[in-house]
């Protein structure tokens, strides 16, 4: 193992693009396998009772502390290690293979990575068919995705990495190829050996470390064994090894890592804090992240408080350590100084406060001058100081860490800054759309009242008044409204929106408000009026309509009439269902019909057919309300009725006065058949001319339809128009 990229290329080692699990609120138990096997040269000889404690036990043993409470501890109370099928249970197995087949037979010193068959895998292959009869895969598939997370394999006698024997594995994490058993695939596993120099010496930080890789940590030290990456301050570099060198107490899960696995939600500093409060890893799920003016992307800082207690009793010295990270780098194979390369660097380097980089120069893997203060006694954190906080280019990033203390053993402050001062957002005051709106269109804006200590919005929509999964959730709008949300595809219903400002910290939210999504239509609104009236007025009512579920409420309700000029707006209502009809004129007929209109501004269909219709009979007999030749309805016949009726014969504006007046069509412009033939064209026009200019003696009317009052003597009748009983009925005016 000579060659530094062979655990790269082999995929050894190496981590997941993305955890093992999605980063979720509240993890809870997962089902982990753990296996003893032997070989047919060397059974193993320790108790498998003494695995299930390592492993899975709650309390510390001679190891240090157990698996389970490691990540317990590093996952604040949020992630357990059980399993179904103790070590105990399933007992020591012998694979086929000497040791020497699973290791130098698949190429010299190749400890186990070497050649498949030769090799862990074939060795892992062997495991899952042995005890395959004896336990159910399905068990080991925590969430679903078909494959078992990982199997712990414990393989007799010592670890390469202490003995240096050819024929004893180094520990490592890897892969077979997936085997199907029990409906899940079998894949991922991780080595381990069953002891150091003897049985009951074995200890829990190899374990832990290989672990981590199950889960999809990678390493943090360098390939290349030419620096010391994060050296002994992370438990993936040299830290598995941390207490009397033999890894009794592990060094804690660095900062990125915790926030890698979701063990962890960094406080993303959007402007300066002063001060800010870093309690100690072990005890609080506290990390910091640091960018210029709070900014988003792949480089960044991470800070922390490490103090000695837990696994971390093996430090040097307590401090807050400080982590240059660039997640396009995919290991910390690449070490940097002022001075090197800027394109090659770690992924994950930790400041040195002494600035001597002596984990880059491969000086040593811990030093009390690493940590901030440090034996060095440096307080500051800035784009000026020794280390600087500037890129990797030796650009500004506007970070600072100053005024460092420690006001009790687990806690320290600590002033930071990312170049940009302020303050919190007060409660957010929305503007619009407010709660009882309702709308059936696509696009809906959103507007609330600005904050000055505001550098971002963050705005949740959603169908769930709990705003489980919002629909909407952008906490990055730099102004205070938010445009043209599209709700294509969205079904009808409530909808709830809040929003908050963001400044130096996350200001509350917003009351939430309730809108309504309706795009269906009301219907089933109809009028109704009385067949006959006998006076001016009469009462015209509807019913109340029906809005498809689920609704948003009805509005309003429209009533319209055709009395003999087209349908015209008649009323309005939104509460009501009946309304008065005034000053209806005798012999006229009235047409009505209703639709209505919900919250949303749905607006009801109409058939295009009158819904009900009521005649007027004013004077219990036949007749119409006109005077002939008065077209215009001015009151008296004279030259401008001419002209009136030229134009609309011409296409323009219907006389104003009609009537009902079987068997002619309605409407029937009765005032404007001048000469009696029960028909309007332009011979009544001519006949009208000839009348005013003294050629006709009196203006006829239609004895089929004649003038309220008077007689229908047989054929067209003759109108005096200075007839008295016409001038003082007082009556004369235009349909409604």
């Amino acid at each position: 193992m000579t060659d530094p990229s062979y655990r790269a290329r082999m995929g050894i080692d190496q981590g997941l693009p993305e955890p093992l699990f999605e980063p979720v609120t509240t993890l809870t138990n997962f089902n982990f396998l753990a296996i003893v096997v032997g070989f047919s040269d060397r059974p193993g000889v320790t108790p498998p009772v003494y695995f299930d404690s390592l492993v899975f036990g709650v309390n510390s043993g001679s190891w240090g502390p157990t698996l389970r409470a490691f990540y317990n501890r590093a996952s604040y109370g949020n992630f357990t290690i059980v399993t179904v099928n103790y070590p105990s249970a399933t007992g020591w197995g012998v694979a086929p293979g000497t040791r020497y087949y699973y290791t130098a037979q698949g190429g010299p010193y190749s400890y186990g990575m070497g050649l498949y068959p030769n090799n862990s895998q074939g060795l892992c292959e062997w495991v899952a068919a042995a005890i395959d009869p004896l336990i159910n895969f399905a068990n080991y598939d925590n969430n679903g995705d078909g494959w078992v997370d990982g199997i712990i394999m414990i393989h007799a006698g010592r670890g390469a990495e202490v003995s240096g024997d050819s024929l004893d594995i180094w520990s490592h994490a890897w892969n077979i190829t997936p085997q199907t058993r029990d409906g899940v695939f079998v894949s991922s596993y991780c080595t381990v050996p069953e002891y150091w120099n003897a049985p009951l010496d074995n200890t829990i930080g190899v374990f832990c470390h290989e672990f981590g890789h199950v889960l999809g940590l990678p390493d943090f030290y360098d390939y290349g064994n030419d620096s010391h990456g994060l050296g002994f301050w992370s438990l993936m570099a040299y830290g598995s090894w941390n207490g009397n060198g033999w890894g009794f107490s592990p060094a804690f899960l660095d900062a990125w890592s915790r926030v890698f696995l979701g063990f962890v939600t960094p406080i993303n500093v959007g402007c300066n804090l002063t001060p800010a409060s870093i309690p100690a890893v072990q005890d609080s799920a506290r990390v910091y992240r640091l960018w210029t003016l709070g900014a988003a992307g792949s480089q960044y800082y991470l800070l922390e408080y490490r103090n000695r207690s837990y696994t971390d009793t093996a430090l040097v010295t307590p401090g807050i350590t400080i982590y240059h990270v660039d997640d396009t780098q995919t290991n910390n194979n690449n070490q940097w100084w002022p001075g090197m390369p800027p394109a090659f660097h770690y992924k994950v380097a930790l400041e040195q406060a002494d600035n001597a980089f002596d984990l880059e120069h491969f000086n040593n893997p811990m030093d009390t001058g690493d940590p901030y203060p440090g034996v060095t006694g440096n307080l500051a954190f800035t784009d000026f100081s020794f280390p600087s906080a500037r890129d990797y280019i030796g650009s500004a990033t506007q970070v600072s860490v100053t005024g460092i203390t420690f006001p009790t053993p687990g806690m320290a402050n600590a002033n930071l800054g990312v170049g940009l001062s302020g303050g919190t957002p007060a409660m957010l005051l929305l503007w619009w759309p407010l709660t009882g709106y309702a709308f059936n269109f696509e696009n809906v804006s959103f507007g609330w009242q600005a904050d000055p200590y505001a550098i971002t919005y963050h705005l949740q929509l959603d169908d769930d008044i709990n705003f489980g999964s919002p629909l909407l959730n952008d906490s990055t709008l730099t102004n205070n409204y938010y445009y043209n949300y599209s709700f294509l595809g969205h079904s009808d219903g409530p909808y709830y929106w809040r929003a908050r400002g963001i400044g130096c910290g996350a200001g509350p939210w917003s009351g939430t408000q309730t809108i309504f999504r309706d795009t269906q239509p009301p219907y089933g609104c109809v009028a109704s009026s009385p067949d006959t009236a006998h006076s001016s007025f009469f009462l015209v009512t509807w019913n109340a309509a029906t809005d498809p579920p689920p609704s948003s409420g009805m509005l309003n309700y429209f009533v319209f009439c055709d009395s003999g000029n087209g349908y015209q707006y008649f009323h309005m209502d939104s509460t009501q269902f009946s309304a008065l009809y005034t000053g209806a004129r005798d012999g006229h007929k009235y047409y009505f019909y209703a639709i209505s209109q919900d919250n949303a501004s749905n607006v009801e269909a109409w058939s295009g057919l009158a819904e009900c219709s009521t005649y007027v009979d004013l004077a219990g007999g036949p007749g119409c309300d006109y005077v002939a030749g008065d077209i215009n309805d001015s009151g008296a016949p004279n030259g401008i009725d001419v002209t009136y009726g030229v134009t609309y014969l011409k296409g323009g504006s219907a006389p104003k006065d009609s009537c009902d007046c079987p068997p002619m069509a309605f409407p029937f412009y009765a005032a404007m058949d001048v000469n009696g033939t029960c028909s309007v064209n332009g011979i009544d026009i001519t006949f009208f001319v000839a009348y005013l200019k003294g050629q006709q003696p009196a203006l006829l009317f239609c004895a089929s339809c004649p003038p309220a009052g008077m007689a229908a003597p047989p054929g067209p009748a003759v109108m005096p128009i200075n007839n008295p009983s016409i001038k003082e009925r007082g009556n004369l005016r235009p349909s409604n």
